[in-house]
């Protein structure tokens, strides 16, 4: 899920219906934010679980072409994301 968050915020066009309502206008107010983000570190080359957060968020180290960022993501019972962040926190 994370993967597909990565690439698809990357090229602008995030699936808004695998997200919570919540996440899904956070993503749309941070788009052009992240998109820079993302455009900067390059393509997506490996993901590895780092943890799991006190409040059950997974950890991620996900290398790209030019660089390397944390990311924590979240998933509700149906399996949308319910929380994704960038950077430690």
């Amino acid at each position: 899920m994370l993967r597909q968050y990565i690439e698809t915020v990357g090229r602008g066009e995030p699936n808004y219906d695998r997200m919570t309502a919540e996440m899904a206008a956070q993503t749309r107010q941070q788009l052009p934010f992240n998109q820079a983000i993302l455009n900067r570190l390059g393509a997506l080359r490996a993901m590895s679980f780092r943890g799991v957060t006190s409040m059950g968020n997974d950890i991620y180290i996900a290398h790209f072409a030019n660089g390397m960022a944390e990311w924590r993501i979240g998933l509700v019972k149906d399996g949308t994301i319910g929380r994704i962040a960038l950077g430690p926190q």
